[in-house]
């Protein structure tokens, strides 16, 4: 069966399509790679986990915002960033951590929780690890 034109000048549009949406996502993934080096290893309360959130822009299937740090994380593994988020909770009661009661500040953020960014060599390990297995089952 031959191809109209018309037929042609549609597959052709729809590869070009496919590699625009390629191009898109991989440019994503590079800001996002970018933003996350800027604040790695910090503490990310309510406001900066809310900026993070809003920059990743990841949606379950229904649309609605994912908030979790766990979803993230899988986020991450899929996408090979190599990322990985924590969560942690703040027990320290003063901020300047002076010996005397009366020189203290109060910590605003006691008992409250944040998450950590940390750069990890997920993908280096696990193209390794993939790697390895493979040529245990070619040999």
């Amino acid at each position: 069966m031959k191809m109209t034109g018309l037929e042609s000048l549609q597959n052709k549009m729809d590869e070009i399509n496919k590699k625009i949406r390629i191009i898109e996502h991989q440019d994503k993934i590079q800001k996002l790679d970018r933003y996350l080096d800027v604040i790695v290893e910090k503490w990310l309360y309510k406001d900066e986990r809310q900026e993070l959130i809003q920059t990743i822009n990841l949606k379950d299937s229904r649309g609605r915002p994912q908030k979790s740090g766990a979803q993230f994380n899988k986020y991450f593994d899929e996408n090979k960033i190599p990322f990985t988020i924590r969560t942690y909770t703040d027990w320290n009661r003063s901020l300047n951590g002076k010996a005397f009661i009366f020189l203290r500040k109060k910590n605003p953020n006691y008992g409250k929780v944040y998450w950590v960014i940390f750069k990890t060599s997920k993908t280096a390990i696990h193209d390794l690890f993939h790697d390895s297995l493979a040529k245990t089952i070619i040999i």
